[in-house]
């Protein structure tokens, strides 16, 4: 049995120290995304990157692909052919909704974006 380095160590502390919270969140996006792509008969990746693809709607957005070899790559290319249908896209957004928390919830958008809010090009108010 190998001994635990000392920078595995570190990130194992670190990572033990993220707000439970924010961990389960990420698995019920996580979760999501899975059932989704079982139903497309596609790759969990895939699936996250057409949903990435579908946001350039809403803003500018370029999915990285982030594939290390070229079979990762082809597979990649496979998001081009998930058909994400407008339920698929809700149920994503509606998991993957983020709270604003405070100040937000204290004073509302005037605080956090001051005069700015009609500046921003599709924000979802």
């Amino acid at each position: 049995m190998s001994q635990e380095t000392d920078e595995a160590r570190e990130v194992r502390v670190a990572l033990s120290r993220v707000d439970c919270d924010v961990g389960a969140d990420l698995h019920r996006i996580a979760d999501v995304v899975n059932q989704i792509a079982v139903g497309y008969g596609a790759s969990a990746a895939q699936v996250a990157l057409a949903w990435v693809r579908v946001q350039q709607d809403k803003s500018v957005v370029i999915p990285i692909v982030g594939a290390r070899t070229p079979a990762q790559f082809k597979e990649n290319l496979g998001a081009l052919e998930v058909p994400l249908s407008a339920a698929d896209l809700e149920r994503l957004d509606e998991v993957s909704r983020i709270e604003p928390g405070f100040p937000h919830d204290f004073a509302g958008a005037a605080l956090v974006y001051g005069n700015t809010l009609d500046l921003i090009d599709a924000h979802p108010r």
